[in-house]
Parts: structure tokens; sequence; C-alpha cells
């Protein structure tokens, strides 16, 4: 079974080694979330939504997606104010309000305007589209924090 992560180097996979036996490096930062390859098989990594078409409901949380399979998905990050570490929240897939994978097929990239609004690049359609909303509102998450 291998990983799809929100993390990866050339040593590691998510939250596993890449090539067993060999060194992982000093430290790594683990992933908050990851996913089987049941889920996922190549981590698009995102941006946090700055903007205001999706609502205020979406406000901090990261938007992601998966080049393989087409799937896109957002969190919210919780973090501890001691430690410092974030732990993912209310993680929702919006494949299917966004038109399923047919439509957004292979997300290679995202990228933010001057406003905070995303934008989603599909390699295999060849073309660049906006997120808009509003998307189904998520959870609130408990004991939000602002990161820094």
């Amino acid at each position: 079974m291998g990983v799809a992560g929100l993390y990866r180097s050339a040593d590691r996979k998510g939250r596993h080694p890449f090539r067993p036996g060999k060194p992982t490096g000093a430290h790594p930062t683990e992933p908050v979330v990851e996913f089987s390859h049941g889920e996922g098989c190549s981590i698009t990594g995102g941006y946090v939504y700055r903007g205001a078409a999706l609502g205020a409901d979406y406000q901090g949380r990261y938007v992601f997606a998966d080049f393989v399979r087409g799937r896109l998905w957002s969190i919210a990050l919780v973090v501890d104010p001691a430690t410092g570490d974030a732990r993912a929240t209310g993680l929702l897939e919006h494949t299917s309000e966004l038109g399923g994978t047919t439509q957004l097929g292979n997300i290679s990239s995202f990228g933010a305007d001057a406003d905070g609004e995303l934008f989603v690049v599909s390699y295999s359609r060849g073309i660049v589209f906006k997120l808009a909303g509003p998307l189904t509102p998520p959870p609130t998450p408990a004991n939000p924090h602002i990161v820094r």
C-alpha cells in the first residue's frame, strides 16, 4: 500500500519512507493529512484560501487536489498554541460540486490572485479556471487559531 500526503520529498512519501533503508534526513516535517493510494495517488499542493468568492466559511482553509484521480479537497488547520503543531480538521471533498473528475481533469497546479481568489490548472484539459462560490459550507473547526 502506498500513500499520498501533503508532504513529499525524495526520501519520504507522506509519513513513510519512500526508499526503505535509505536515510530520510534530519527531523522531517510530518504531513497534517495523508491518503492511501485508494483515495489519492499524486497530491498537488494548493493554497490557503484568502479570498471572498467562496464565502467566509472558507477563509483559512487549505485547498489541494490529486493529479491522477482529478479530485479536489479542502481542510482546516487547528494549531496547538503551546507547540505550534497543526492538526487537520474538517476534510471536505469538492470534486462533485465542481463538476466531477471529467470537468476538473488532471490538476497540476494552483494559483492565487491579488484578492486571494484561487485558480486551478487542469493539465489534461489545457485550461485554468477560477474557483467561485458558494461551495458547500465547511464545518466550523474546534478551537480555531490564527496562523502567522
